[in-house]
């Protein structure tokens, strides 16, 4: 129940407050005036009653006194004036009936068991016993019985109808005062809370909140629309740095372009020089060396060119740049003069540049191998490289259909610089690389999936 109560509008439950309390005590108020009312109600009965026995037993002493029957009955027949008088009786000292005003059948013959002059409320009657003192002898006794019970329910009925009468009209004036009382807190409140929720929905903070006085509201709208000037404030000064930056990373990038184009550049000249030195030898020892180192630069030639044409200068779409590194090595020639077809299976990846140019540098020698040892003599075949991830690793293998390693092929044992120059880029990238065992010539070289940067 607090809980639904709890979820109210503020004005509802305002309104709920004062006029459940004012309510409340309104009744609690009418209800004490009607109790009140009941008992001097019974009280006054009773002072009416004794002073009526007071007057009627006053004039029958000398109807008493002289046995005159007649006179006590015209003294109690002028009690028919009386509408609450039920019954009345006269009784002389003895105790006997001297003259009876009534029925017989309301006749209380336990009035003796009652105290003088004390008015016994029971059965919707009043009963009142006096005494009527004598001038010789023992007193005679006044014994009146009232309808109580009519009259008091016409009282209640009565007192109700102007306590009800009293209670709506309260409540009704209650209620129009709450409305205009609720309505003069709350629509600052109100006002308040719609501005914070326009600010929140449109993100604006250059509205305020209309002044609410001096109260605790108006200086919490006050201090509302400061927070906001605040707020207003330190949001223009984060665009203007949010645009200054902006600027100087577009800067920044457009340079870090240029110095990626001018590598690759000047890579592609020293491949060059390598190219037309190497048609001045004669030595095919010195010839192969020059075309190896060619391919090397190719490496990594290939990621700064990727670099320069991508939107992202922290990362290479690994993935292409092994498609077009196999592609331009694949069209080079072997040294029958053939181009061996590669097969190129990958999954999409990006790496970090100082992870792809070792991972790239280490797939050129790899394919450099397979087209110059994998099919001597007459032998043709195919290569394959697969581009993986499994978990946080990346899985990079080269194979072919060729001759196979020799028997006994231990790479680390051999003087190749190509060999070593692949252990030392495997130890690099913090990874391993192994020979397969089975009919094709397979080398897998694995290593841990950088966490690329979330992007800004």
């Amino acid at each position: 129940m607090m809980s639904r109560v709890r979820d109210l509008p503020l004005q509802r439950r305002l309104f709920l407050a004062i006029f459940g309390t004012c309510g409340v005590a309104l009744v609690c108020a009418c209800a004490v005036l009607f109790w009140f009312q009941a008992v001097n109600f019974r009280r006054s009965f009773a002072s009416e009653l004794k002073t009526l026995g007071s007057v009627v037993a006053l004039h029958s002493v000398a109807p008493l006194t002289f046995d005159d029957r007649k006179s006590a009955a015209e003294v109690l027949a002028a009690l028919r004036a009386n509408r609450a008088i039920a019954y009345a009786c006269l009784l002389d000292a003895r105790g006997e009936h001297f003259a009876r005003l009534g029925p017989a059948d309301l006749d209380d013959h336990a009035w003796h068991e009652l105290p003088d002059e004390h008015v016994a409320f029971a059965d919707g009657f009043a009963t009142l016993v006096l005494p009527v003192a004598l001038a010789d002898g023992p007193p005679g006794h006044l014994l009146l019985r009232a309808r109580f019970a009519d009259q008091y329910r016409q009282i209640l009925v009565l007192d109700g109808l102007v306590v009800a009468g009293v209670l709506l009209g309260a409540l009704g004036l209650t209620l129009l005062l709450t409305v205009a009382t609720q309505d003069l807190i709350t629509r600052p409140i109100a006002a308040l809370a719609a501005v914070a929720e326009d600010v929140i929905a449109k993100n604006d903070y250059t509205v305020r909140a209309p002044s609410a006085g001096r109260d605790e509201v108006g200086r919490l709208t006050a201090t509302f629309n400061l927070m906001l000037d605040q707020i207003q404030a330190r949001d223009q000064r984060l665009r203007e740095e949010e645009i200054r930056l902006g600027r100087s990373l577009r800067e920044k990038e457009t340079l870090l372009r240029e110095i990626h184009h001018r590598v690759k550049n000047n890579l592609q000249v020293i491949s060059g020089l390598l190219h037309f030195q190497g048609k001045k030898l004669h030595d095919p020892a010195a010839i192969q060396v020059f075309g190896e180192a060619r391919h090397r630069l190719k490496s990594m030639i290939l990621v700064h060119e990727k670099l320069y044409r991508s939107r992202d200068l922290a990362e290479v779409d690994f993935a292409d740049y092994v498609r077009a590194l196999v592609a331009d090595l694949a069209s080079a020639r072997d040294a029958r003069g053939r181009t061996i077809p590669f097969a190129v299976s990958t999954v999409p990846l990006r790496l970090p540049i100082e992870t792809a140019l070792p991972a790239g540098m280490i797939l050129a020698e790899l394919v450099t191998n397979v087209i110059k040892y994998a099919f001597p003599g007459e032998r043709v075949g195919t290569g394959a490289v697969r581009l993986a991830t499994a978990g946080d690793r990346v899985h990079l293998a080269v194979e072919d259909d060729g001759a196979g390693f020799p028997a006994g092929f231990d790479p680390r044992a051999t003087g190749s610089f190509g060999w070593k120059l692949i252990a030392n880029l495997v130890m690099q990238l913090d990874g391993e690389f192994a020979l397969g065992t089975g009919p094709r010539a397979c080398v897998t070289i694995s290593f841990p999936q950088p966490a690329l940067p979330a992007p800004a």
